[in-house]
């Protein structure tokens, strides 16, 4: 899986119309899967 591959913290909040921090709730509440890539948090495209 490369970073192309991968939605941004930013492009997912974008996309469910919500803020980043929501966004980042919904990661440890394990709402949204979501992997670690180089130290950033990505999400697959291909669901």
């Amino acid at each position: 899986m490369s970073l192309n591959e991968l939605y941004t913290v930013k492009e997912v909040s974008w996309l469910l119309k919500t803020s980043r921090v929501q966004v980042r709730k919904m990661i440890q509440t394990g709402e949204l899967p979501a992997v670690m890539v180089a130290g950033s948090t990505g999400f697959p495209q291909k669901c």
